[in-house]
């Protein structure tokens, strides 16, 4: 049975060129929701359009439906328009999804009837990084982008490959990158003698390094260097999570106005015999930090492959992380 808009005020984006985003997925959406109130965006300009649109129409929330990629794009073309934000639901209909394993039950269908029919609201407030005109909720330079630059690379050389394609989708094919590629090249240069060094500086005001508890156990002032040397990795986020599930940053939302950086220098093979633990965010000790920090600069000794949620944007040597002023008010159903 569908509502009037005036009833609950609701918008619904749908990523066009997702594949999960079938046409009994847009049936069944359409049964709940006016198709005056649904927009599908099928390129960048699209998207912009739709977010004026949405911000001129007053929508008191909005869902989106898609992967990361789609998320953080319409996020960035809400906060272009400098409208106060409407509420946002995820919708787990691409791949990753990051920002759904924090607040999604995992059942697109589920979440809209919980909104629509049985009118349930509950949030969840996250702040945003920015950097190079973008926000987003997390990033990484280092071990975490090759993963995703090598899984994009077996994706396509095996995208006719009927045997393989459906092992590549979601969290198979990234273990299929990480073990098959990305582990392998990083042990080879580390036994080849090939280091990469980061600094990494607090350009905010106070900065913590926080233990396993999230418990902080080391302060770094304005203009001190939180971590010199040796690093695989140098990430940061506002989330829990990266896709599939994977904790990545435990102590994300433990501090409000903060974000978490997270730095690994350890033995590779080490982090590879605990990688399961490191991805339920409960592995935290020599190699392995987490600071929360306000504005931080990355410098690496050498050109390291960069992703911001999750879409890869080739290499950087530096990069700022700053927490931006953008906040978020997620519809939450778990």
């Amino acid at each position: 049975m569908k509502r009037e808009l005036g009833e609950y005020n609701l918008a619904v984006v749908l990523n066009d060129n997702a594949k999960r985003v079938t046409p009994q997925v847009r049936a069944t959406i359409h049964e709940l929701v006016p198709e005056r109130n649904i927009f599908y965006s099928r390129s960048l300009e699209d998207s912009r359009d739709i977010a004026r649109k949405v911000v001129e129409a007053g929508f008191d929330a909005v869902f989106t439906g898609g992967g990361d990629g789609t998320v953080i794009q319409f996020i960035n073309d809400l906060v272009a328009t400098q409208a106060p934000l409407p509420a946002l639901g995820v919708l787990p209909l691409g791949t990753g999804n990051a920002i759904a394993s924090m607040v999604s039950s995992g059942d697109y269908l589920h979440d809209l009837e919980t909104y629509v029919l049985r009118k349930q609201v509950d949030y969840q407030h996250i702040g945003l990084l920015e950097s190079e005109d973008r926000v987003f909720p997390f990033a990484g330079l280092g071990i975490d982008a090759r993963i995703l630059n090598d899984y994009v690379h077996i994706k396509k050389r095996y995208a006719e490959n009927r045997v393989m394609k459906p092992v590549l989708q979601g969290l198979g094919g990234y273990l299929l990158a990480s073990f098959g590629r990305t582990v392998p090249q990083v042990i080879g240069d580390a036994l080849a003698g090939r280091h990469t060094h980061a600094r990494v500086v607090n350009t905010g005001k106070l900065a913590f390094r926080v233990d396993v508890d999230g418990a902080p156990i080391e302060e770094y002032g304005p203009g001190q260097v939180i971590y010199e040397g040796e690093a695989h990795m140098v990430s940061a986020a506002t989330a829990p999570y990266y896709g599939h599930g994977i904790k990545i940053f435990p102590n994300a939302l433990r501090h409000p106005g903060y974000f978490e950086l997270r730095v690994i220098f350890g033995s590779i093979a080490r982090a590879v015999f605990k990688l399961g633990t490191i991805w339920k965010g409960r592995f935290i000790e020599d190699g392995f930090w987490s600071v929360m920090a306000e504005d931080v600069a990355v410098e690496f000794d050498r050109e390291m492959p960069f992703q911001i949620g999750g879409d890869a944007l080739g290499y950087r040597r530096d990069v700022k992380f700053t927490l931006s002023s953008a906040r978020l008010r997620l519809l939450r159903f778990i």
